[in-house]
């Protein structure tokens, strides 16, 4: 499934003919609201997962490392086994100090922001770590060609195809854009169902330890 495939079924649901419309532009406002409509779909189901290849290089005495450019978010960091994740905040309760120690291993590894993370403890010696983490579901920009594909399966389509015609109707404004809100409806249902699915295929994304967390703490009746 590509872009393309979908700029196909927007024009369809906007009444254009996908050969040649006239009242939507095809670069400018089509396939970018497609691409949209796949990035909103990330955010709310954390797919697609990606593990960065080649591997990611630790450089010696250094403790801030900048998450590469293909993931939003990093979710393991792997070296010869699983890196336990940590925040700044438990390692100052347990290890004083750590901010200044150094080591030949890695023990554990916490986010800094939306781009970078952090290592304890600092290492006497570089070493290739595998990060994986949420992906952006397209890596290029604008102008987009069509041809790019999208990381989703494809009885999800019809739901990406929804969204890009409810942020297209923006444009409209008054009584489409009022009944595109089905289209959004449609979309987050289908993006729950699909987040469930994430869950469940891969129990390790959102555990304190490895990945950051989905769960509520239950709620007491009283």
């Amino acid at each position: 499934m590509t872009v393309s495939d979908l700029t196909d079924e927007v024009l369809q649901a906007l009444e254009e003919d996908p050969a040649a419309p006239i009242f939507w532009n095809l670069v400018d406002e089509v396939r970018p609201a497609v691409v949209e409509a796949a990035r909103w779909a990330t955010i709310i189901t954390g797919e697609p997962e990606l593990r960065v290849a080649p591997a990611f290089p630790l450089a010696a005495d250094t403790m801030l490392f900048t998450i590469p450019s293909s993931l939003i978010a990093l979710i393991r960091v792997e070296s010869t086994s699983v890196v336990p994740k940590s925040s700044p905040w438990k390692l100052d309760r347990m290890i004083p100090g750590w901010q200044n120690e150094i080591g030949d291993d890695l023990k554990a590894w916490f986010p800094v922001g939306l781009t970078k993370f952090g290592i304890y403890p600092q290492l006497n010696n570089a070493i290739d770590v595998a990060l994986t983490g949420i992906a952006l579901p397209i890596t290029t920009g604008r102008p987009y060609t069509g041809f790019e594909p999208l990381p989703f399966q494809v009885e999800y389509s019809h739901a990406l195809q929804r969204m890009g015609v409810h942020l297209l109707r923006v444009k409209e404004s008054g009584l489409e854009f009022y009944q595109s809100l089905d289209d959004l409806d449609s979309f987050l249902d289908a993006m729950v169902d699909l987040g469930r699915f994430s869950y469940r295929k891969d129990k390790l994304r959102f555990t304190s330890a490895f990945g950051p967390k989905a769960e509520v703490k239950p709620v007491e009746a009283r």
